[in-house]
């Protein structure tokens, strides 16, 4: 998947912010939010995080059009439904 590379790039530019600023990111995950309309996105953030890249949380943004809260409903851990249909409600 081609959009793994968004994952890493957005990482390291956002490590070289912090740098110039004199920040320290030691230990530190990142948070990225995807549109539900992208599925190979967030697909690809779920593999970035698994290759190693340190993200904290992949949050999946929906709206009415649920498609993908409700296949993740379907096969996922009680905790991810909750969120999932949360954030579906919310909308």
């Amino acid at each position: 998947m081609a959009q793994i590379v968004y994952y890493f790039y957005a990482h390291f530019r956002w490590q070289e912010d912090a740098a110039a600023r004199g920040d320290r990111f030691d230990d530190v995950k990142v948070n990225f939010v995807v549109p539900t309309g992208n599925f190979g996105n967030a697909l690809a953030g779920f593999y970035a995080r698994e290759m190693g890249l340190p993200v904290h949380k992949l949050v999946i943004a929906t709206n009415h059009n649920d498609i993908l809260c409700v296949t993740l409903a379907a096969v996922a851990t009680r905790s991810l439904r909750c969120s999932c249909l949360l954030l579906f409600r919310l909308c």
